[in-house]
Formats: C-alpha cells, sequence, structure tokens
C-alpha cells in the first residue's frame, strides 16, 4: 500500500469511525494479525473445531486479553487480506466484520442488546489496536419508531408506483446524491448489515402521494446543501460511490428488529445503505430518513442529560424537535446545536454536514458543501423583480443556505400599497426557514420588518403604502419562541422560499421593449422617471433627437435603474451606448 492510499483509508476511517475510545488493546502488527486469521481459517476439521459443512468460527480479542469466538458467515480470502463478516457466538443480536491486508485493518464488534462495541483500526506504521467505544459512535440503534399521533400512510394498492415519482430530484447535477429508494431493494451476501447474510427488501407500499411528501421532506431538509436528493436509480448510478448514499426504505426491517432506521455513523460514501423502516405516514418516514442520512455525515443524537434521554422529541404543546432527535410528532424540525435546555449534544450540524469528507480544518468543503449563493447579500447585487402588466410580480424561488444569509431583490414602483409575501417550502408545509422580509429605500437604509412571531407560522408579509421611487427588500430566517425552551434561533432556519406579491405601477400598461430583448424601458413612454433593466454592465448616453448629449450614467447587469425624466421636454429621446464596438441605441418617448 502506497503512502498516498494509506493517508486516504485513514482519513476516511478517521470519518467513518469517529467514535469516543474507552479502551484500547494492542494487537501486533497487521501482518501478523491477518496471519493468525489466515491460520484459525485453515484448519483441517479433525480437531473438531469446525464439523465438515459448516462454516468456520474465529477468536477474535478485544481489549486486554478478552476474546470472543466469531462465527464466519461470509469470507472473501486472497494471498494478500481476508474480509470477514459473522456474528458471535451464543450472543444474541451481535455482529462483527473484519477487512485486513499486511498494513491496513478495519472493523469492529457491536453487541447491540449489551450496548456495546469494539473497534479494529490501524496506523500509517502497520500497527493494529482494537478498542472499546461507544456504540452509539458506530451505529444508530434503537431509533425510536413512534407510532403515537398523526394520520397513517394510504397504501399503495397496486404496489407499483408512478414512474415520474421515480425521477425526482431535489438539485440535478448536486455535488453527491441521496437516492430515496422506495420500490424494494436486494442487499446480496458480503453486506454488513444482517451478519453478512443477504437481505431482500420489500416495496414501501407507500401510495403515491406519501411518497412525494417524504420526497418533499427530505429534500427541504438538506436543501442548504450541494446534495441531489432523488428517487431515480439510473441518477444516482452516475455517481461515483465515494459521492452517493442508498436509503432502503421499507418495512423489511432485518438489518435492525423494532428500530425506525439505522445507519453506520460517518457512512456516507463508503458503499453501505442506510435503511428507513418508518413506512407507517410520510412525515414519520422523512423525518426517519433525514435522520439517518445525518448519521451517514457523521452527526450523533441529540437527547437530553434530564430527563435522561437518547432522543429529544420536543415540548408537548410546542412546535420544535432536533432532526437528529424524535422530531415525529412536531410540524418543525431543523438541524441543531444543542441550543434547548439540558441539551446532551451540542455539536453544529450543518458544519459537520458541509465539511463531510473535506480536508482536516477546512469547514464547508465536503462531499455535500454548502450550495452557492443564490442572490446577492446587500443592494449593489440586489437582484431585479420583475412584474407583469398588473404589477403582479413574477414568483421568484431562492435558498437561505445558512444563517446570516441575506438574499436582496429591487423593485420600482409609481407608488401605492405594495404587497409582498415570503412562504416557505412551495409544494407543501415541510419548510425549516421562518422568514424574515425587510424593506429598504432607494439608498438602502432599512424601513421596516415583517415576520410573524408564532414559531408555528413561518411565512411572512409585508403590505406597505409606498411613494414612488426603487426600493429593496431582503429575506433571511429568524427565530421565534424561546430557543431554550420549545422555540427555536436562526441557526436551523434554513431551506428554501417563494416570493409573490403585486407592486402598483400605473404606467405598467404602456410597458415597452427594445427589440433588443437583452436591454429593457418602462414605462414607456413617461412624464415622470423611466426604469432601466439590462442583462450588462453599460456606459449609457441620454441623447436628444437632434444628437445632443444632455448625461452620461452607468447601469449594472440585471439591476433596476431609474431616470428621472421629469425635467425634459416632450419628446423623443434615446439612451446609446458602445458595445462590441457598435454604437446601440434604445428609444424612450417623454409624454
Amino acid at each position: 500500500m502506497n503512502n498516498r492510499y494509506k493517508i486516504v483509508v485513514t482519513l476516511l476511517l478517521n470519518v467513518l469511525f469517529n467514535n469516543v475510545v474507552i479502551s484500547q488493546t494492542s494487537l501486533g502488527t497487521c501482518d501478523g494479525f491477518m496471519s493468525n486469521l489466515k491460520k484459525e481459517l485453515t484448519k483441517n476439521h479433525s480437531d473438531g473445531s469446525n464439523k465438515k459443512g459448516e462454516m468456520k468460527s474465529i477468536s477474535l480479542q478485544i481489549v486486554g486479553s478478552e476474546k470472543f469466538t466469531g462465527k464466519v458467515n461470509y469470507k472473501e480470502s486472497t494471498v494478500s487480506g481476508e474480509f470477514l463478516i459473522g456474528e458471535i457466538k451464543n450472543v444474541p443480536e451481535s455482529s462483527f466484520f473484519i477487512k485486513v491486508t499486511d498494513q491496513f485493518l478495519e472493523g469492529h464488534i457491536i453487541l447491540k442488546k449489551e450496548r456495546e462495541a469494539y473497534k479494529y483500526s490501524s496506523d500509517f506504521q502497520g500497527k493494529a489496536y482494537v478498542s472499546k467505544v461507544d456504540i452509539n459512535s458506530l451505529i444508530c440503534i434503537d431509533y425510536e419508531n413512534i407510532l403515537q399521533g398523526g394520520s397513517e400512510t394510504s397504501k399503495n394498492s397496486s404496489g407499483k408506483i408512478s414512474a415520474a415519482l421515480l425521477n425526482l430530484e431535489s438539485l440535478p447535477g448536486g455535488r453527491s446524491c441521496v437516492l430515496l429508494d422506495f420500490d424494494g431493494h436486494y442487499l446480496p451476501a458480503g453486506n454488513k448489515w444482517n451478519n453478512g447474510n443477504a437481505i431482500d427488501a420489500a416495496p414501501s407500499g407507500m401510495s403515491d402521494a406519501d411518497i412525494l411528501q417524504f420526497f418533499e421532506i427530505v429534500s427541504e431538509d438538506y436543501k442548504p446543501f450541494n446534495l441531489n436528493i432523488t428517487t431515480s436509480e439510473e441518477v444516482y448510478n452516475k455517481y461515483k460511490e465515494s459521492l452517493r448514499l442508498r436509503v432502503v426504505v421499507t418495512p423489511t426491517n432485518t438489518a435492525a428488529p423494532g428500530s425506525g432506521g439505522v445507519a453506520y455513523i460517518g457512512s456516507f460514501g463508503y458503499g453501505l445503505p442506510a435503511w428507513c423502516f418508518n413506512v407507517s405516514s410520510a412525515k414519520r418516514g422523512g423525518e426517519a430518513a433525514s435522520h439517518e442520512i445525518g448519521h451517514t455525515f457523521g452527526l450523533e443524537h441529540d437527547g437530553r442529560i434530564s430527563p435522561k434521554e437518547e432522543y429529544f422529541a420536543g415540548i408537548n404543546g410546542t412546535s420544535w424537535a432536533p432532526i437528529m432527535g424524535a422530531g415525529y410528532n412536531r410540524p418543525i424540525t431543523q438541524w441543531s446545536k444543542g441550543e434547548y435546555n439540558s441539551a446532551n449534544n451540542n455539536e453544529d450540524d450543518v458544519a459537520i454536514i458541509s465539511s463531510f469528507g473535506s480536508p482536516p480544518g477546512f469547514v464547508g468543503f465536503g462531499v455535500a458543501a454548502y450550495r452557492a449563493d443564490d442572490y446577492g447579500n446587500g443592494p449593489s447585487s440586489a437582484f431585479s423583480l420583475t412584474l407583469d402588466n398588473k404589477g403582479k410580480i413574477t414568483q421568484k424561488e431562492g435558498i437561505i443556505e445558512k444563517e446570516g444569509d441575506n438574499d436582496f431583490f429591487a423593485f420600482t414602483t409609481t407608488g401605492g400599497n405594495v404587497r409582498i409575501t415570503a412562504n416557505t417550502s412551495a409544494k407543501t408545509n415541510v419548510g425549516n426557514l421562518h422568514l424574515s422580509i425587510k424593506l429598504y429605500n432607494s439608498e438602502g437604509v432599512e424601513m421596516g420588518q415583517y415576520w410573524d412571531s408564532d414559531p408555528l407560522k413561518l411565512n411572512a408579509s409585508m403590505d406597505v403604502n409606498l411613494t414612488a421611487g426603487k426600493y429593496f427588500i431582503s429575506i433571511n430566517g429568524i427565530g421565534a419562541g424561546d430557543a431554550t425552551n420549545g422555540g427555536y434561533s436562526a441557526y436551523g432556519s434554513i431551506g428554501s422560499y417563494t416570493i409573490s406579491g403585486t407592486v402598483p405601477n400605473n404606467n405598467l400598461n404602456t410597458v415597452s421593449f427594445d427589440k433588443n430583448l437583452n436591454f429593457v424601458i418602462y414605462p414607456n413612454p413617461s412624464n415622470k422617471i423611466i426604469t432601466i433593466r439590462s442583462d450588462h454592465d453599460a456606459t449609457l448616453s441620454l441623447i436628444t433627437i437632434l444628437g445632443k448629449t444632455i448625461t452620461t450614467f452607468k447601469v449594472k447587469a440585471n439591476i433596476e435603474d431609474i431616470l428621472n425624466v421629469e425635467n425634459l421636454s416632450s419628446g423623443i429621446y434615446f439612451l446609446s451606448e458602445m458595445r462590441e464596438g457598435k454604437l446601440i441605441t434604445h428609444k424612450f418617448v417623454r409624454k
């Protein structure tokens, strides 16, 4: 194994098994460990250790001098290595896997019923170790399958899922991919679930409507990240293994009987599927899937110290719970950093997701890094809202990627009541984003803020009487209620939104578009102001019909600029610019 490969493998293992070591024992060298395994596996049957036809048994040393006897259910042997999967003899709900070469060792032992776990690993020098670790840092265990409250899912009586629902994508071309697999999956022998034995998982049985809502819940939870949530096997197969994850949505809970779902911690891109068994409703299933995907990025459970609990399910009568808790019965679930009272986990969820797989010390550069910011963060880079001839805003969609993101938009009015609404999650009520609208004048000075203080009401709207002129709005996520006791801060208030509304402009019915569709002047004619919108930066000269230049000014691409024409005489005027060596003119009329 060359040094570069060892570094990559070590980084991957540090991610996959980011666990708390309780105690550690040296096993000598990887080469020696492998040699001992091979000797055990090649023992003849005359010593009675294995009867003919039975799978092999091996001795697995744990911390100190203790040993377990492992029953091998699956084996791949080569001259240079061994890959073994099985269970611990006479220990119910146990499993192990070992992968070893002369310079590299990885593996684990999981004793679910005893809530104990051991990890096998190696260092750069090829030395082998076994460590006792916290089981929750290896695998999600006992994730609750809460069935009370809420409506049950409607079943798919035909068993066939609509073709359109098997081609959903939240971010086509995203850097990495999660497949929500609803139509059944066969996992062959040799996998690290079911002690190496095959699993034939049944389809989810969910109705098309519930599959769509399930997809939208998970998509919204991961909307801030450069991650494509999809239901398409074809799309999933286009991604490299290191950039993808399969989540099998099935009632077949062989991998973790009695649980709502299960996943290995830090296993994204490692070829291991995660599982979601909670198909009792779209809400519960979507919450469980987002929770398990979070584990694959290295997130651990959000619970409480007092009362002591593994999963915080929110406070009765309030709106909120953490995604990495158990948010089945709360309308709003968000990523968390443990701001609620008695939290047992203060890890920064969004920073961990966005940095997963990135070099140490780099935040936000992982396989699911933050999406690129979609709109400018100030008036100078505001995006101009487009109006139809009745002043109705052409609906805009946006994403607040992280706390502190502000998306700026510009509009122009001739005066009157401006009504603008920002709604979270356009398709269904599955939002994480509590919205705020701020209003600014043409100089960028804040004039007001509009939001709903109720933690259950995520949308924001403003209805303001404005004088004629240019204005800006910003959209951002805020908290609501008491974040320590049932409410939430702006930290997890991230996700998608839409903007709609009306902006009065008495002259919009006379909007005139220049023949060059990349440059717009309106209203045209006008006796007060004209608004100019160009798709490129330009230096414009205002010229009379006789060719006299009145003034010269600059406009920026995709930002509406206002020109006051009230002091001009009635007649025809031109705005001219030099573009690509040619003089381009745009005509308007002063009434």
